[in-house]
This record gives structure tokens, sequence and C-alpha cells, in this order.
């Protein structure tokens, strides 16, 4: 596509954007979720097709078009990986900063999202097996195998003959994901 058909489809894409402000105003939320879906398609078009160019900052205004957008409807994934497509290029400086601030709401977005994913779980830990990155926390009859990051399972020895509180990601059936792990007072 040429510059002039993607500034056309850029400012297409800002329009349907215009009009999604103008519904959430008015507090018509599904009518301003489905235009910014539309204007969210277009400008990921433009920018899918903008990933190798060098046009700076016509590049980079794209990039973080496309991931505010992408923000706006709740598409974590794609918001960061068109901040980090505008961050491979060489933004101007105004807004390479605007990308990495794009880039800190997405990790609170998530974090906000994985908060209503994770549980707390209160005990003593009763083993860690560092081979498979395993911990074992046993409250009374109850006890739970957590999983932990590479490499963490000899760090957790040190919580053993303690209580301990457990902030945990459900992954899949009855598994468990260690987020944080503190001493309870």
């Amino acid at each position: 596509m040429t510059n002039t058909e993607l500034l056309n489809l850029h400012q297409e894409a800002m329009n349907f954007a215009q009009d999604a402000l103008v519904a959430t105003q008015h507090k018509e939320i599904e009518k301003a979720f489905e235009l910014n879906q539309k204007a969210f398609d277009i400008e990921r078009k433009v920018a899918l097709s903008l990933v190798d160019s060098q046009n700076e900052p016509f590049r980079s205004i794209i990039m973080r078009s496309a991931a505010c957008l992408a923000l706006d409807i709740k598409q974590y994934r794609e918001a960061e990986i068109f901040i980090s497509y505008g961050l491979l290029g060489s933004p101007p400086d105004d807004i390479h900063q605007e990308l990495l601030e794009s880039l800190d709401l997405v990790k609170q977005q998530r974090l906000l999202k994985d908060k209503n994913d994770t549980l707390t779980f209160v005990g003593y830990l009763q083993s860690a097996n560092i081979r498979t990155n395993k911990i074992r926390l046993v409250n009374g009859s109850e006890n739970k195998e957590i999983t932990v990051n590479f490499g963490l399972a000899e760090m957790v020895r040190t919580f053993f003959d303690n209580k301990v509180r457990a902030l945990v990601r459900k992954t899949r059936g009855n598994q468990y994901e260690l987020i944080q792990l503190v001493k309870e007072e």
C-alpha cells in the first residue's frame, strides 16, 4: 500500500475512534466497544504493513495508535506487540516515552486481570524439589503442590519452619503457580 492509502486508512480508524469516544460520553458502552473494535481492525492492518518500514515518525505513531486502540478493547497481548514494534524502530523521544507509558499500562491491566485469577494459601512449607521446581504447602490435612519459577525452589527453602502466605495463580486443573511467597507474622 502507498503512504497515501495508509494515511487514509489511519484517518478512517481515527474517525471510528472519535465516534467511540462520543458513544462513551453518551454512556453507549456497547456501541463504543464496537466502534473501537472497528478502529483497531483498520489500524492493525496499517500497523502490520509498516512493521519493516523505516518511515519514522509515521511508523511509530501508527504503532502507538494501534497499541492504544488494542488497550481500549482490552487486547493486551496485541497492545504489547504493537508497542514492541514501535520501540524496535527509531521513534522520536516523545513517542518513545508514550510507548513506554503504554507498556506500563498494559502491565498494570494484566496484573489486575491476573489478580482475578489468583488464590491465597496459608500454611507451612513441607518440601521443595529443585529438580521439578515444586513446593508443597501444608495446612492441617490440606496440602497443595505449587510450581515455582526455575531456580526459586532453592530460595524458597529459607521459608521452612515458618508460616507463609502463598499468592498463586491457578494454571489448569488442580495445578498452581507461585506468584509471591511471604512469611506470616
